[in-house]
């Protein structure tokens, strides 16, 4: 009988609870599923068959644990490795809709995994990239693709607006906001509690809410209407982030903590 061995990435348990139904099922001991927070990738070598199961977070963004999780597999060989997917994701975000289960795969694609359990997508519309997006002028879209972090900052520094959307971390805020600001563009970002601290709306940067992403194209059509504007934004938010939200002074504040007891 072949070993299975299920590792789920979960952030507010649903994929969890998930994870542990389909081991009801396929009759896996509780010590075979496994949190992908706590084990590393090598952890799949006991297994002949292994599942995976993660989240889909803001932009069709893998779910974090399991996005580092994937990082250490695609650096192993796979081959003759069964691996099915599963994920969890909100129908109300129809274009992204458990994007983390084509992430997975794809990002897997060259460990020469054997991928089984496919799902029939009848009924389904989804749309594979930015390419295949319809719209009035494809002609002024480039997709990068699936980039390493290099690559990303290199396209980051480039920009002169940069649009957000966060995984679900509402009380922090992810590098990209301060790496555009960094290289002098102007943010476009959904909002978190933190975000809400540093930054003032429509001066600093804009601010759109998830449930209203439509308006960003209105946002971004104002925001050329008016380059003085769109400059001294640029400017101002520069300014703040050299003063406060460089990786050394994250890291002055964080050996100023340790060091002082603050935690």
């Amino acid at each position: 009988m072949k070993k299975i061995g299920i590792f789920y990435g979960s952030t507010t348990g649903t994929t969890l609870e998930v994870a542990q139904e389909i081991a009801k099922c396929l009759d896996v001991k509780p010590e075979d599923v496994h949190d992908v927070a706590s084990v590393s990738p090598s952890s799949v070598a006991g297994y002949d068959m292994v599942i995976l199961g993660a989240s889909t977070w803001g932009a069709g963004d893998l779910q974090e644990d399991m996005a580092t999780f994937i990082d250490g597999l695609q650096a192993l060989d796979l081959e003759n490795k069964e691996v099915a997917i599963f994920g969890c994701g909100d129908e109300s975000m129809s274009d992204t809709f458990c994007n983390s289960v084509g992430e997975i795969y794809h990002r897997l694609h060259d460990t020469h995994a054997m991928f089984i359990a496919p799902f029939n997508n009848d009924g389904y519309n989804y749309q594979h990239s930015w390419e295949q997006l319809e719209c009035k002028h494809p002609e002024n879209i480039i997709a990068a693709g699936n980039v390493d972090s290099q690559t990303c900052l290199d396209k980051i520094s480039q920009s002169k607006i940069s649009v957000n959307v966060m995984p679900w971390f509402k009380d922090g805020a992810h590098d990209r906001i301060f790496n555009s600001m960094l290289n002098g563009a102007v943010v476009l970002s959904d909002t978190s509690n933190y975000l809400k601290e540093c930054f003032v709306d429509k001066s600093d940067l804009f601010f759109f809410e998830l449930r209203q992403i439509s308006d960003i194209g209105d946002i971004v059509k104002a925001a050329l209407s008016d380059l003085y504007r769109l400059q001294d934004m640029a400017d101002r938010a520069y300014n703040i982030c050299i003063e406060k939200h460089t990786w050394k002074k994250r890291c002055d504040v964080l050996i100023d903590r340790i060091e002082n007891g603050i935690f």
